[in-house]
């Protein structure tokens, strides 16, 4: 079941939704996947939170706004 969809219709970038699932070892885990047709991205399981900072950097970067921080 897809918990969110992050609305970026708005902006420029790939839509990334989060995927919630429950792990008998580590509890609540969120993976961001690009739901965009020419895109098969799946990020990592990671706590919510930084699922969504993943989710904002694979928009941005896919919009071509993301920058390396130094």
């Amino acid at each position: 079941m897809i918990a969110r969809v992050r609305d970026l219709r708005r902006r420029p970038g790939h839509v990334v939704a989060l995927r919630h699932y429950v792990s008998p070892i580590f509890g609540d885990t969120w993976r961001p996947e690009c739901i965009e047709d020419d895109c098969d991205y799946h990020g990592p399981f990671v706590a919510e939170q930084r699922a969504h900072e993943i989710a904002e950097e694979h928009r941005r970067k896919s919009a071509g706004e993301w920058r390396l921080a130094r």
